[in-house]
């Protein structure tokens, strides 16, 4: 009995201790399931998140160009890909059944583009644009809006039902019913390039750093591109709807029927280049091939007066600041001839200016900055010149609003290679800042020194008006920026505290200075009596 009742014990604790472990087990099991799906939650955030920030950053308006770009080249290729396709290439029928290598690699292209259209138009549901108060607005539902709203498209908004139709899958449905007419269901894909050409180019004029002239040049350029891609297709069309000896009449090419299709399209787009210009020598054979010729000729006269006008134009608007610039160098010239000036001051006189034209392309930075608001006029100068002010052992303790005056204050100034730009011993009334160049200091005639860009002098000077102790000279041509001093005594007005403290740090320099000037003064006296005391005992020797 007591080795059954073990016997039953031990039993009832092995199946205790098993429905433990299928419990445990089982909860390990679901927690290891709940840790899974929060894993896979945190997973879809994160990529739902990079996904959104890719969004955001290729939107935003400064960078949106790169993608504007890359949509605008699909779009160019479906432009002149689908009407090719239509024309040139419609009776070689590619099908699956018929040359499925070509069917393939067309259908991987045609995908590739559709899912960046598709992109695109994801994307512009978070595309900024301008409010009416001028700034710009982030929040989806007002760009989603905005993007959705028809009413809006003259207003860079509303396009979406334009990016919808022009994106819808149609020809994919003739893959299996019509595989030979899929060109013409992705017409809708072409159709891209004709509504928002304009608005990709005007984009590019805002938001590039490029020429607005160069840019609208390219535009014009790709237009006529395309409207002769465009007529060179219809000629195809027009040529094999006759028979082959009304087309080789039209030609006078024996075998032009029977060519291959590059060397029919080319031919088709020379044909139509020179009939659009008014140089095309071929005379048509058919009632069809006259009436497209006085067609083309028409399209020719319109778009090309229009486009090598505007291109002209366009041109010479590029030079037109070099042109101001060398009236105004001409009537320098003339000046100076009628002054009867020397050689050697007219030539550094043209040489001064031609460096300016050269370098500022001629602008008056003062009048440009002038007409800004002072917000702005301080941004920019903040820009250009902040760099060099920060530099000044003086200023590093002064206030942000100090540094902004003092840059503010500075005005541009060009110094040629050769010339004194202060003098040892004058009255100190202004301050430099190197900008650009190389300057030599000068003690005694003799070079002690060397600054360049992003150096200053004439800060003693300026403070304390003391003569100058040394002279300085351009070693090349030098673009400074100077600090008068009525306009340093100005912000000592309004920041005197801080010019205290610049006083005293350079009342502390100017001591360093002395005494180590004296000091060195010490040191050659002595080399001078060492040196006469040798000599003396040569001498008595």
């Amino acid at each position: 009995k007591k080795k059954k009742y073990l016997f039953i014990m031990s039993s009832t604790r092995s199946d205790t201790k098993s429905e433990t472990n299928k419990q445990t087990n089982e909860e390990n099991d679901i927690s290891d399931d709940d840790i899974t799906e929060e894993e896979k939650i945190s997973i879809f955030q994160l990529i739902f998140n990079f996904c959104l920030n890719v969004i955001r950053v290729l939107t935003h308006p400064e960078r949106a160009w790169i993608w504007i770009m890359i949509i605008l080249i699909i779009s160019l290729y479906n432009f002149l890909g689908v009407t090719f396709r239509c024309t040139y290439l419609f009776h070689y029928k590619i099908t699956p059944s018929t040359d499925i290598t070509a069917f393939i690699i067309l259908l991987v292209v045609d995908l590739f583009c559709d899912f960046f259209y598709f992109v695109d138009i994801l994307s512009n549901f978070f595309r900024p644009y301008a409010g009416q108060d001028g700034l710009l607005v982030y929040q989806l539902n007002s760009t989603a809006l905005n993007y959705i709203n028809i009413f809006k498209i003259m207003s860079n908004g509303g396009w979406f039902l334009l990016d919808f139709l022009t994106w819808l899958p149609l020809d994919y449905i003739m893959i299996f019913a019509w595989p030979q007419a899929i060109p013409f269901f992705r017409l809708n894909r072409a159709l891209r390039v004709g509504f928002k050409f304009f608005h990709y180019f005007a984009h590019f004029e805002n938001y590039l750093n490029i020429s607005a002239a160069i840019i609208r040049i390219v535009k014009f350029v790709l237009i006529m591109l395309l409207i002769t891609h465009l007529v060179a297709c219809f000629w195809y069309v027009v040529s094999i709807s006759e028979e082959p000896q009304k087309t080789i009449m039209w030609t006078s090419i024996t075998d032009m029927p029977f060519r291959a299709v590059p060397s029919i399209y080319l031919y088709a787009f020379h044909w139509c280049l020179t009939t659009m210009t008014g140089y095309g020598g071929t005379v048509p054979s058919s009632l069809y091939q006259v009436i497209y010729s006085e067609f083309v000729v028409c399209i020719g006269v319109a778009l090309y007066v229009t486009v090598i006008g505007t291109v002209g134009s366009l041109v010479t608007n590029l030079d037109s600041n070099a042109a101001k610039n060398r009236q105004r160098l001409d009537a320098i010239k003339e000046y100076m001839k009628y002054r009867k000036l020397p050689k050697d001051l007219f030539q550094k006189i043209v040489n001064y200016y031609t460096f300016l034209f050269k370098s500022r392309k001629g602008w008056d930075e003062e009048k440009i900055l002038s007409d800004l608001p002072q917000y702005l006029r301080m941004e920019v100068a903040l820009d250009m010149n902040k760099r060099i002010v920060e530099k000044v052992d003086l200023f590093k303790n002064t206030s942000r609003m100090f540094i902004s005056s003092v840059v503010l204050s500075l005005m541009p100034r060009m110094c040629l290679p050769g010339a004194t730009i202060v003098r040892q011993g004058e009255i100190g009334r202004e301050m430099y800042f190197i900008a650009s160049g190389t300057v030599h200091v000068l003690v005694h005639g003799n070079v002690v020194a060397n600054l360049t860009e992003g150096a200053f002098f004439g800060e003693i000077a300026l403070i304390y008006d003391v003569p100058r102790t040394a002279t300085i000279a351009a070693g090349t041509y030098c673009d400074l920026y100077v600090l008068t001093k009525d306009m340093f005594d100005h912000i000592a007005q309004d920041y005197p505290d801080q010019v205290a403290q610049i006083k005293a740090q350079a009342a502390k320099r100017r001591d360093e200075a002395k005494k180590k000037n004296e000091q060195k003064l010490k040191e050659e006296e002595e080399a001078e009596k060492t040196k006469e005391i040798s000599e003396e005992a040569l001498t008595d020797e």
